[in-house]
């Protein structure tokens, strides 16, 4: 689970996502951050086992990212106008 490569998927669910949930989207990115430090700092002072709480809030995150531009890819698909 390297920070490299989750990002392009990151940056692309967040802008998908932020066309119909800007906000929403946005304060989801914020905790993906807040994930990578945990997860860096955890893994700096613990070592690979410190790194768990980091690495389970960051996939959480990522999870719920993908729903939220499945959910605002099908309100394009369907028409609705932005936000």
């Amino acid at each position: 689970m390297n920070y490299v490569e989750w990002i392009a998927s990151c940056l692309a669910f967040l802008l998908i996502g932020g066309l119909y949930f800007p906000i929403t989207s946005a304060s989801i990115g914020l905790g993906i951050i807040i994930s990578r430090f945990i997860y860096a700092y955890g893994y700096t002072n613990n070592g690979p086992t410190g790194r768990l709480v980091g690495a389970f809030g960051n996939d959480l995150l990522v999870l719920v990212h993908f729903i939220l531009a499945i959910i605002s890819s099908v309100y394009f698909i369907q028409g609705k106008s932005f936000v």
